[in-house]
């Protein structure tokens, strides 16, 4: 390590009132976090590319069932639309 060379003959060489042991083990918990960031920072992205593919899969399987559903709702739309029954009323129904 490149701090390691601020030790000389076996003595502990300070730098800022600390001593090297201290800087090389923070440099070292520095090095451990970038490393753990880096591995969410992967593991976010392999999440997000599974996830688009999944996204991109399912609207492939559901575009001809929603084209099909336009189709019929068109067809129904240039027929006059949805009519209830005679007069309005409902089955069941009494007129007292």
């Amino acid at each position: 390590m490149w701090l390691s060379s601020w030790l000389a003959d076996g003595k502990l060489f300070t730098v800022g009132k600390r001593p090297a042991a201290y800087w090389e083990k923070a440099i070292l918990e520095l090095k451990n976090a970038v490393a753990t960031c880096f591995i969410a920072l992967f593991s976010a992205t392999l999440v997000l590319l599974i996830a688009r593919a999944l996204d991109i899969q399912a609207a492939s399987q559901l575009e001809p069932q929603l084209k099909l559903i336009a189709e019929e709702l068109e067809a129904i739309r240039k027929g006059g639309g949805i009519t209830t029954g005679a007069g309005g009323t409902t089955e069941g129904t009494t007129d007292d």
